[in-house]
């Protein structure tokens, strides 16, 4: 909790979810209750020890075998649109170093270098178990992940920024796009 509070020093609380509910099925693990009124969904990972990566979880099964997945495969956490963080709190414990990482942004890069994070990784894909499920990973190197999540945040113009003409109410300009 002092991480959080070292980053939002207007944090009110830092509210923990451990029991099976909607929000651990969206990626929360806490709510971050700040004193403006904003609420911050964090994702919490660690890492037991430091392997110099990020662990990009791509999938998970009952069984997985070098061949693929298998019965009751489900995409990793990493790549699904459907969790709502706001951000990846990525613990490297021995260390003591949490890195915060904008969940969207995370995300679009997965989608769109995970082929290329694959091919580079020698040991993918990465079995870990639990009691139940079988999570395949791929170890990102920290250099290559900051770098592709800059370039997916960064788009270029076609040839200039075209914007709506803006309607104007008193002062105010607004754009509207169709």
């Amino acid at each position: 909790m002092s991480m959080y509070r070292r980053l939002w020093p207007d944090m009110i609380s830092a509210v923990r979810v451990d029991a099976d509910s909607a929000y651990q099925r969206r990626g929360i693990d806490r709510i971050v209750l700040l004193n403006n009124g904003r609420q911050l969904w964090i994702d919490e990972k660690k890492r037991a020890r430091d392997y110099g990566d990020f662990l990009c979880e791509v999938g998970s099964a009952r069984s997985w075998d070098k061949s693929g997945p298998g019965a009751g495969h489900r995409i990793g956490w990493t790549l699904d649109p459907s969790k709502e963080c706001d951000f990846i709190a990525y613990a490297v414990m021995p260390n003591s170093v949490c890195h915060l990482i904008p969940f969207e942004l995370l995300r679009q890069a997965a989608v769109e270098f995970v082929e290329k994070w694959k091919a580079a990784d020698l040991r993918y894909p990465r079995l870990a178990r639990s009691s139940s499920w079988v999570t395949a990973n791929v170890a990102v190197p920290w250099d290559v992940l900051w770098r592709d999540m800059r370039a997916v945040s960064r788009r270029h113009f076609v040839n200039r920024l075209e914007l709506p003409k803006p309607v104007q109410d008193g002062e105010q300009l607004t754009f509207y796009y169709k």
